[in-house]
């Protein structure tokens, strides 16, 4: 099996599914957050992920959410199964992470990362920074 590999994610507040199955990402971050509310907070995020895969093996995502580059400061980690569809053909699909409420205490460095087996080294997905509008 080849392995699994992701082709596009996106940052966002909720993703939401139509009656017609269509995704819609709602709140979409193309750069960090801006931060306004009260000190200690929290922010909802999830991320939409596309993934490329050949399906004849079962395989979950993991994602993996650390605060300022903290190893073992991790604020969720979770496993989200590929769909098993038996098939020799490349697939796509987009994997959804459930909405976490991320702790915000001041300027804040996050770092998503991910693999497909707890055999593989955590990979980089994307730094998120979030800072604190002090006006």
């Amino acid at each position: 099996m080849r392995k699994p590999q992701i082709l596009s994610h996106v940052i966002c507040d909720e993703v939401r599914r139509e009656d017609n199955g269509k995704q819609l990402l709602i709140g979409v971050y193309s750069e960090g957050m801006i931060y306004s509310g009260e000190i200690p907070g929290h922010v909802r995020i999830c991320v939409w992920i596309q993934i490329q895969y050949i399906s004849n093996a079962k395989v979950t995502l993991e994602v993996d959410l650390s605060r300022n580059g903290v190893i073992g400061e991790n604020i969720l980690t979770m496993g989200i199964p590929v769909p098993d569809v038996p098939s020799d053909r490349i697939r796509s699909s987009a994997l959804i992470t459930p909405i976490a409420n991320v702790p915000v205490e001041g300027d804040e460095t996050y770092i998503f990362s991910y693999r497909f087996s707890k055999s593989e080294k955590w990979k980089t997905l994307r730094e998120f920074n979030v800072e604190i509008n002090r006006n």
